[in-house]
């Protein structure tokens, strides 16, 4: 199973927990060995999770996939085989990191070295590279605006050493933190940090805030459009064919990746 298809699934989680999380953070840390790490984590302060049917982290894969496969809503969505989800349940790592009464997961996975997925990443002799020229089809960024009213979410790409450039994110050392989706998909996506340094991926969030006040049918109302958006996310992040290759969900049309000059190293 490729690494892609695994994302696959973690994106399409990613994007049912969602419908109830108010704050999402999502991350990409390159390490120097130029494998990478992955994760997703969400806080539920009001109790929608578990009202919805949703037990604890350590049975959120099942959960999801449950939920995923009984929505009327996004049941055309294609579904991996039953033996590809039991081998991304066994690369996935879901953690409870729940505070109080609140209903908190950290979903993480690591691509190694010779992963063989799109080139995203590059390098020069001192220095990675994350860019991506691809821009989002018109229907996908009418969905961000209107999504942005609802969702607080954080894009971090993390790198071994110090940030020296990251177009429309905050600099914090060596992270490039993106605050909103607007900020993330305006414009091309440029990250460069060194290749060297003593950065530990950890920490690579900060303590998620939380906030409430949607009702639980206002995340209903916005899920389909956000399983889309994440998975169209998720191929710009990990695809190495072309995108036309594979129909994406939802109407939206394929991204356009063009050909990095770098050096590969995904």
């Amino acid at each position: 199973m490729s690494l892609s298809r695994k994302v696959a699934v973690i994106a399409m989680c990613a994007s049912v927990l969602v419908l109830s999380s108010c704050k999402v953070d999502a991350a990409l840390g390159i390490h120097p060995d130029k494998s990478t790490l992955a994760a997703v984590e969400f806080h539920d302060s009001d109790g929608l999770m578990k009202s919805a049917g949703f037990g604890d982290c350590s049975s959120l894969f099942d959960d999801i996939l449950r939920q995923v496969k009984s929505s009327p809503d996004i049941k055309n969505i294609p579904l991996p085989s039953q033996d590809e989800i039991d081998k991304a349940r066994d690369a996935i790592e879901i953690t409870d990191i729940a505070k109080g009464d609140e209903f908190a997961c950290r979903i993480s996975w690591d691509a190694p070295q010779n992963s063989g997925e799109r080139n995203l990443v590059t390098e020069t002799d001192s220095t990675f590279i994350v860019k991506s020229d691809a821009k989002l089809p018109p229907e996908a960024t009418s969905f961000i605006k209107m999504a942005e009213t609802f969702i607080d979410l954080r894009v971090i790409i993390a790198m071994p050493g110090d940030i020296i450039r990251a177009d429309r994110a905050l600099i914090d050392g060596n992270r490039a933190i993106f605050t909103s989706l607007d900020s993330l998909t305006s414009g091309p996506l440029y990250v460069e940090g060194k290749k060297t340094g003593d950065a530990d991926f950890s920490r690579i969030f900060e303590p998620a805030e939380i906030s409430g006040g949607i009702p639980w049918w206002g995340w209903i109302a916005i899920g389909v459009g956000i399983t889309g958006l994440i998975i169209i996310l998720t191929l710009v992040f990990t695809r190495k064919k072309p995108v036309a290759d594979e129909p994406l969900p939802y109407g939206f049309t394929p991204l356009e990746q063009p050909e990095s000059t770098e050096k590969d190293v995904l």
